[in-house]
């Protein structure tokens, strides 16, 4: 008999698997548990040393404090912002939103109206088009005012980019952009998929106990959703089956995309 296993990242508890298979297997042409990955966590297996009052977070806040801190809780994942996203989300949402801006005035200085060739000969009265252009350009800069907004939004995340980031433990997880903190713990959550659909790409949706849903739409901000969707799956799995609080191994700085 032929077994092959490919797993490099082990949710949890892979020891009585191994066990089982040193026992039976007469030979080894390569185990997952010498892939490099495994043996990087291996060697840190100890994780990094704690305060001797350290106690575990009891909330995501709590979690993000210890970390802002200095004290990386145990078997956490760091997805932080990349900067070319940070810098790309500012400068189109900014753009557009001058662009709007810019539109509407054109439109109040021309009295151009757009689409006005659709309207009814009947309404094509100088009354009913002065409507139809106040109405327009009001609508271009109210969206222009709020695409700016949330450019704008992204200066801080330029000043400091480590303030962002999305936060996995394996009892919490959420996003972080300075002091907005959106997140639950893990014990509120009946499952965790991708959905596309989403304005900036893939969707990261998050449904409850309670059957309302948590949608993340970051797009590849913090990196590939599907890697951060990994990760959560995983402290999920090992909570749902009752594994170590540790799913992920030993903290690794290629845990972190610094951007």
């Amino acid at each position: 008999m032929r077994v092959v296993l490919k797993a490099p990242l082990v949710a949890a508890a892979g020891k009585p698997l191994l066990d089982a298979i040193r026992e039976r297997a007469t030979s080894a042409a390569f185990g997952f548990d010498q892939l490099p990955t495994v043996n990087r966590r291996r060697a840190l297996a100890q994780g990094p040393s704690l305060p001797q009052d350290y106690h575990p977070p009891t909330s995501l806040r709590d979690a993000v404090h210890q970390l802002r801190g200095g004290t990386t809780p145990p078997g956490a994942a760091i997805f932080r912002a990349r900067t070319g996203a940070i810098w790309a989300n500012l400068l189109s949402l900014a753009g557009a939103g001058a662009f709007l801006v810019a539109g509407s005035v054109f439109l109040a200085a021309t009295g151009t109206v757009i689409g006005g060739q659709f309207l009814p000969r009947a309404w094509s009265t100088p009354l009913v088009l002065l409507i139809a252009t106040a109405v327009e350009a009001v609508v271009a800069a109210a969206f222009g005012v709020w695409f700016i907004v949330l450019g704008l939004r992204w200066v801080r995340a330029v000043r400091d980019p480590n303030g962002f980031f999305f936060l996995v433990t394996p009892d919490y997880f959420g996003e972080v952009r300075g002091d907005r903190v959106k997140g639950l713990p893990f014990a509120e959550v009946s499952s965790i998929s991708t959905e596309s659909g989403g304005m900036l790409g893939l969707e990261l949706v998050v449904k409850l106990r309670d059957h309302s849903k948590l949608t993340y739409d970051f797009g590849k901000i913090y990196g590939p959703v599907r890697d951060i969707h990994s990760y959560m799956l995983a402290a999920h799995n090992a909570r749902a089956s009752q594994h170590p609080s540790t799913p992920f191994g030993a903290r690794m700085e290629g845990d972190v995309d610094a951007g």
